[in-house]
């Protein structure tokens, strides 16, 4: 997905991103360990269950490091993945 400048304590829209066209199970990761929602991550899915999203509500230096959105089906898997990464300006 690229690189997004942010500064701290600024909301990061969908960090990762997961466009799909079958139904799935899908893991949203951060450095390898499976996200648990809470008060500053969002785990979205659409209404139609083909867009799956890892949202920061307000980033600190907490959150730098590697997210990723996978979906894997017996034959195949398939992921999109973005890294934060804070730097002093």
């Amino acid at each position: 997905m690229g690189f997004k400048k942010n500064t701290l304590r600024r909301s990061v829209p969908r960090v990762c991103r997961l466009l799909l066209y079958v139904f799935t199970p899908v893991a949203r990761l951060r450095g390898g360990v499976e996200l648990v929602a809470s008060d500053n991550v969002k785990l979205e899915s659409s209404a139609d269950g083909r867009i799956h999203s890892v949202v920061i509500v307000s980033v600190g230096a907490a959150d730098v490091g590697e997210y990723t959105v996978r979906a894997t089906t017996d034959c195949a898997q398939i992921s999109s993945a973005a890294s934060i990464i804070i730097q002093r300006v």
